[in-house]
């Protein structure tokens, strides 16, 4: 078979014409049905346009990995999206076509379905078991980073307050999309198991996420509450959001866990038709609900509220349904974020940010403000696993593995400079956008590789249940080989030395052939008879 560099040149070929296929159907179909909404310059074209090449980039960067380069794919997504928009001749058409009010209706559902699938990943029992660790895993670094960034930004960049700790908690929060995979293909292969390293930076995971969220909804609703409001109305505000969020939460989490009982889902009824309707439908009326809640939270004016809420709604109806009910319910949204949510998330965050209106300025004191607040993550996450009878390598590895940025960057990023009303404003939300892009592009596919090459250095190797086995079936081989060799050298031992073998052998066929003699003498008798 011909190929390039490695690759199959036929399969990329197949690959290029399904996707090409597809994409020339798509515009044919939506010129023909919506006019020029779909024709090329139409927001809809621009839209399709995006999320048919981000998908077929995530899928390139993917099969990237069989040849010994891991990079995640959503990275191929960002960079498509950013391609799409900046390109001479093309990002005028497409990526400066895209709908603003689309964009952001299109951020929220996926920051909705984020926190929909963190909470029902949460385990609250080993999250109670584990309180102390994880807690200081998941909220002391987070704490840290965001700290550092807001108080550089208030320095360097001159953020207000409020401000200065939305940005912070974006750039705290880690990506699961990028840790749990890599901490998990290093558990497969037997590194770090007895000590729990992986499972521990696992649970923690999904906290962190929410507690950067939570802070985030918070700040923003300070910041839109600080031009002519009093202060004791802003910090009456934090606690009442709390309140609302989680209330709304419970009640909701109650309702679809009494409309939706596992108890009847395992019943069989004489049509056989009940148990599959409720399977079927928990994941679409717990996302459809998390959605409701959340937009109409937002329009109450309690945007710090609905991001908890749906948190506390989908945590809740994942304990009343169950650890396996939860992960049938996680699987249908999984499916969704990976194949929909993921690929037009991370391109139109790309395409959002427009080089010509980037500042140097900007640039360089967000990387320098990164480095920072690496750093200060690092040394916080070091000393939060401290007591855990952890080596300073395992420790190590542990900071280490604690830096990719991506999903939480790319949902909020955009965010703040949606609520901006004023050009002050405008201009802080496209500082927060650049840097939450930066953060991606700087963390992402360095701390995958980081995670990959450190993890067989800092980690102690240990033996999996796979490789037991293999020692027990590799063991039970050499026995039988051992027992073989064994009756040939005996055999071939009377063989060579013994005389009396070689006479009883003769005896013994001598005594084989009588019987066999006296039966064909009786059947000749027989026979004449």
């Amino acid at each position: 078979m011909v190929s390039v560099l490695g690759v199959p040149l036929l399969p990329t070929m197949k690959f290029i014409m399904r996707y090409t296929l597809l994409l020339a159907a798509c515009v044919v179909s939506l010129y023909l049905l919506t006019g020029d909404a779909g024709a090329p310059g139409g927001p809809l074209f621009a839209l399709v346009c995006i999320f048919i090449l981000s998908s077929a980039s995530g899928i390139v960067i993917e099969r990237l990995g069989k040849f010994g380069l891991s990079l995640p794919p959503l990275l191929g997504m960002l960079v498509t999206g950013f391609l799409l928009r900046n390109l001479p001749l093309i990002g005028d058409e497409v990526g400066g076509r895209v709908d603003h009010r689309w964009s952001s209706a299109i951020r929220t559902l996926a920051l909705t379905l984020i926190l929909t699938r963190a909470g029902l990943g949460m385990d609250l029992g080993a999250l109670w078991r584990l309180k102390y660790v994880i807690s200081r895993l998941a909220i002391l670094p987070n704490l840290a980073e965001a700290s550092t960034i807001a108080g550089l930004s208030i320095l360097v960049l001159g953020f207000p307050v409020s401000w200065a700790f939305m940005l912070g908690f974006i750039i705290s929060a880690i990506s699961p999309a990028v840790v749990v995979p890599s901490l998990l293909n290093l558990q497969d292969k037997g590194y770090g198991v007895s000590t729990g390293i992986p499972n521990m930076v696992v649970a923690s995971a999904a906290l962190d996420v929410v507690f950067s969220i939570a802070g985030f909804g918070l700040c923003s609703s300070f910041a839109v509450m600080e031009d002519g409001a009093p202060l004791w109305i802003a910090v009456a505000r934090a606690p009442l959001e709390v309140i609302i969020g989680v209330s709304a939460g419970c009640a909701c989490a109650v309702m679809l866990v009494y409309i939706l009982p596992v108890q009847a889902a395992a019943v069989d009824p004489a049509d056989g038709s009940k148990g599959p309707q409720l399977r079927d439908w928990r994941a679409p009326l717990l996302f459809v609900t998390a959605v409701s809640t959340t937009l109409a939270l937002k329009r109450a004016g309690f945007s710090g509220a609905s991001a908890l809420s749906v948190l506390v709604m989908s945590a809740g109806s994942a304990w009343g349904w169950g650890t396996p009910t939860a992960r049938e319910v996680s699987g249908p949204l999984g499916l969704f974020w990976n194949k929909v949510a993921q690929p037009l998330l991370f391109a139109l965050v790309g395409a959002s940010v427009d080089v010509s209106s980037v500042e140097a300025r900007t640039l360089s004191l967000g990387f320098l403000m990164l480095a920072c607040s690496l750093m200060a993550r690092c040394t916080m996450t070091y000393l939060a696993v401290l007591g855990r009878g952890l080596q300073r390598s395992e420790r190590a590895f542990t900071a280490l593995a604690w830096l990719p940025k991506a999903t939480v960057q790319a949902a909020l990023g955009a965010l703040a400079l949606d609520e901006a009303n004023t050009d002050r404003e405008r201009e802080m939300g496209r500082a927060i956008l650049t840097i939450s892009v930066l953060s991606i592009l700087c963390t992402a596919p360095v701390g995958a590789a980081i995670i990959g090459v450190s993890g067989p250095k800092l980690l102690m190797l240990e033996k999996t249940a796979e490789d037991d086995a293999a020692e027990i079936e590799a063991a039970a081989e050499e026995d039988m080989k051992c027992k073989h060799e064994q009756v040939a050298d005996e055999a071939s031992t009377c063989t060579e030395g013994d005389s009396e073998c070689k006479h009883e052998e003769p005896a013994f066929r001598a005594e084989a052939v009588k019987p066999q003699a006296t039966e064909e003498a009786h059947a000749a008798t027989v026979e004449q008879v």
